[in-house]
């Protein structure tokens, strides 16, 4: 069984790019709304591998992302993704990455960025 995964990843010039990779094998170009279709799903997978981790990520740091701890606290767990990809620092982000330069990739399924990673790459 390979480990290898297609991936979309934002160009290398938004900051956090690696941490926004996501699993990607389509064949339709990346847009803002299959991308956030894309991310809601890893974001998902990643919260149900280990809930209890994921709220300690989220709250980590309330002084520079408010809005990742006011949702573990005030969100149902099972809708932290939508929640998640809803915040404004989110959503900040995402009005900054160019679609159309991002790039297609193989990586190890390793290589995808971590629940950590990715609120990494959020501004705070």
């Amino acid at each position: 069984m390979s480990n290898l995964i297609k991936v979309w990843r934002p160009p290398l010039t938004h900051p956090g790019f690696v941490g926004l990779t996501v699993p990607y094998s389509g064949r339709k170009p990346m847009t803002r709304e299959l991308y956030e279709l894309v991310l809601v799903d890893r974001l998902k997978e990643l919260i149900d591998q280990n809930p209890q981790q994921a709220k300690i990520i989220l709250t980590s740091s309330p002084e520079h992302l408010p809005d990742l701890n006011d949702i573990a606290y005030l969100v149902n767990p099972k809708d932290w993704p939508g929640a998640i990809l809803a915040c404004g620092q989110m959503q900040m982000c995402l009005d900054r990455i160019n679609f159309q330069k991002g790039q297609n990739l193989t990586l190890e399924k390793s290589e995808l960025p971590s629940l950590e990673q990715i609120t990494e790459a959020l501004p705070g």
